[in-house]
């Protein structure tokens, strides 16, 4: 008989939890290791954060975010 009586699927979500923040802290040790000091501008071109570009004027395109939600709906 379990010492404390969780239901399975509980054990599996903390699971899951520990196993997401332990990704998260071991990503940002790597990203830390190959940046040297963590700056904002560094964090962005190494995570390619850009703006989308129209594809025939090559400006910043920030309507595109508005079909974001449509889409993955």
């Amino acid at each position: 008989m379990p010492i404390v009586s969780f239901h399975p699927g509980i054990h599996y979500w903390i699971l899951m939890i520990v196993g997401m923040i332990w990704q998260f802290l071991l990503s940002v040790i790597i990203l830390k290791r190959e940046l040297g000091k963590m700056s904002w501008e560094k964090l962005e071109t190494r995570l390619w954060l850009n703006h989308p570009v129209h594809p025939k004027t090559f400006k910043v395109y920030k309507i595109a975010y508005s079909f974001t939600i449509p889409i993955i709906m």
